[in-house]
């Protein structure tokens, strides 16, 4: 195989490196598993940006259509959420969601929009990218929310606010932190 050079070459090539990287985070190899992440992020990223141009001028409607953009968001949300929580394990775990969403595009991949006169605005495309950004938010928190039920990760409060005497009152926002334990075997 040569050089990629449509965008769903390159989506496969994103795909199969996410499958990597959630069958890395299961035999416990988070180094790999990152990596492997980090490569199908970039790959999925070129995806984007050849759908964008595929006409010969940037289309950003194409680059942000929901089944394609979603697994970037997700994987943008993830490498974010893992640099957050400090390299944790359990922070990987949305690999799975992750690589579920990522299915569709394989079964199902969706043509290219040609230009038209609603290409002309920037609006609509910002509408998608905020729209798809808050589905992966929405799955994202979905998945931890699922730890969180299942005792693999619990919610550590600290700071001002919190102590007996302080009982009825809820603690500030900013106090409330993830934590990922790195085994699960106390949580």
């Amino acid at each position: 195989m040569g050089f990629p050079v449509s965008s769903m070459q390159w989506y496969y090539l994103a795909a199969g490196c996410y499958a990597g990287s959630l069958f890395s985070f299961l035999l416990k190899r988070e180094s790999c598993s990152l990596a492997l992440l980090i490569t199908a992020f970039t790959f999925n990223t070129i995806c984007l940006l050849i759908r964008g141009s595929l006409f010969g001028i940037f289309l950003p409607g194409n680059m942000v259509m929901e089944i394609y953009f979603l697994p970037w968001c997700l994987a943008l949300l993830l490498l974010g959420i893992w640099h957050h929580a400090k390299a944790s394990r359990w922070a990987l775990s949305a690999l799975v969601p992750l690589c579920l969403f990522t299915l569709p595009a394989l079964v199902f991949p969706v043509l290219s929009y040609p230009p038209s006169p609603m290409t002309a605005t920037i609006f609509s495309p910002l509408f998608f990218v905020f729209e798809v950004s808050a589905y992966a938010m929405f799955i994202a928190g979905g998945w931890f929310a699922l730890l969180y039920l299942t005792r693999k990760i619990f919610v550590h409060q600290e700071g001002p606010g919190v102590d007996s005497d302080s009982a009825g009152e809820s603690p500030p926002l900013h106090s409330h932190a993830l934590v990922f334990p790195a085994n699960n075997k106390g949580a």
